[in-house]
């Protein structure tokens, strides 16, 4: 009983400290970032581009992290987002959850064994599955802004300006996230870095989105090669406009299939869930046998691969 109140106690703990999280998240995001971006445009020096590091806010952390190899993809996937956070934090957060699913899963199962195997992995990979999900918002709201971007590119452009007056236009006009990015590659060009460099670096941080490398491409070349600039950004920002909705039309028309896979994925855990809420006794012998343990872990291994072949027909190549 004791362990029941303990287990309540810190899901509900969990759950009040992350609602208050992403409420406080919620309403600073916007501002944080105009007010990034403002402070680097406002002053005389430009101010810097590079993010801080993402590792941890401690040398010696970071240290310890950098040498473990793989918290280095999690910052730079962290530098993929507006996600104001680093990879200790993510870390932390992710064996709280995986604690605390342990914690819960052990009142069903009475195995803090299998607990823990089940519980520690889905809780450490849930906040870098939020991460990642946001790194794929954030590109789809680029390729979502970047014809505006594209247009308000070329009216500075026919006005007499030059290119980094463009983007710079775009950078205090436009909404966010394109507004950060153009930012930072005025910024890189405001403190004398190379221009291919400047432009390249915008498909670096944001490296799966096909449109901007499209629009970058287009910019080195017509730098080191001449051209009709003008010509070059409206025909971009049409073809770019274009492969947006054909992009929402696959998403539109893939819907039911992603949403079947989200259903067929959680139909398991729901399942299990509701048995051992409802009769305890009835899984007892699979996850205290082992042979019934070897098979929960062979299934949850089908079931990750079912739900990566699931995501993989709902993907549309193009």
């Amino acid at each position: 009983m004791n362990l029941v109140l303990v287990a309540l106690g810190l899901v509900v703990l969990l759950v009040a400290q992350g609602i208050y999280y992403s409420v406080m998240w919620w309403g600073q995001r916007r501002r944080d970032a105009l007010h990034e971006r403002l402070r680097s445009l406002a002053t005389p020096e430009g101010g810097t581009l590079m993010r801080e590091r993402r590792l941890a806010r401690s040398p010696r952390l970071a240290e310890v992290l950098r040498a473990l190899g793989f918290p280095e993809k999690l910052e730079k996937l962290l530098l993929q987002t507006d996600i104001d956070t680093t990879v200790d934090v993510l870390l932390g957060v992710g064996l709280m959850l995986g604690l605390g699913l342990t914690l819960l899963l052990s009142v069903v199962t009475k195995s803090i064994a299998l607990s823990a195997l089940l519980g520690m992995p889905l809780g450490i990979a849930a906040p870098i599955v939020y991460v990642a999900s946001t790194r794929s918002r954030r590109v789809r709201k680029i390729s979502a802004q970047l014809p505006d971007a594209l247009d308000m590119m070329v009216r500075s452009l026919r006005a007499g300006h030059g290119v980094a007056a463009g983007l710079k236009l775009v950078a205090t006009e436009m909404p966010v996230p394109i507004a950060v990015e153009f930012g930072r590659c005025f910024e890189e060009l405001q403190i004398g870095g190379d221009f291919r460099d400047a432009v390249r670096n915008m498909t670096t941080r944001v490296p799966t989105n096909l449109d901007l490398r499209i629009f970058a491409t287009s910019l080195i070349i017509q730098h080191e090669t001449g051209g009709n600039l003008v010509e070059i950004l409206e025909t971009i920002a049409h073809t770019v406009r274009e492969r947006f909705k054909f992009s929402g039309k696959l998403r539109a028309l893939t819907t039911e299939v992603r949403y079947s896979g989200y259903v067929l994925g959680a139909l398991p855990f729901v399942c299990a869930l509701a048995i051992g809420l409802l009769n305890p006794t009835y899984l007892k012998p699979l996850y205290e046998d082992a042979l019934g343990q070897a098979i929960i872990v062979f299934g949850v291994v089908l079931w990750g691969g079912g739900i990566l072949w699931m995501r993989r027909l709902s993907e549309v190549d193009y």
